[in-house]
């Protein structure tokens, strides 16, 4: 008997104290502050994550460029066929489809 109480003294001297720091532990993961500290202990932090985010949008922005550059390219052998004459100048359109 006198072991069991032992026990339970020390159960409510160690494991309630724990149990509550463990809640409180708990409770604070559950905050963006909390967040943030577990972010930064995975090794993530806020910098890293706005670096991936900012390395996103210039693949976006390379993309862009390079559909510019392709449109470019594209206008400029056209406009190099209309200067040599490999390529028939546009047909104005006619007004028979206009109501004027």
């Amino acid at each position: 008997m006198a072991m069991l109480s032992i026990l339970f003294v020390l159960l409510m001297q160690i494991g309630l104290p724990l149990a509550v720091i463990a809640g409180g532990i708990w409770l604070f993961a559950r905050t963006e502050s909390g967040r943030s500290v577990l972010d930064r202990l995975r090794g993530s932090s806020h910098s890293e994550l706005a670096l991936r985010d900012l390395a996103d949008e210039v693949a976006n922005l390379r993309e862009d460029v390079m559909d510019i550059q392709e449109r470019l390219d594209f206008t400029d052998r056209v406009l190099g066929q209309l200067r040599h004459g490999s390529l028939p100048p546009a047909q104005p359109e006619s007004d028979e489809g206009h109501q004027g």
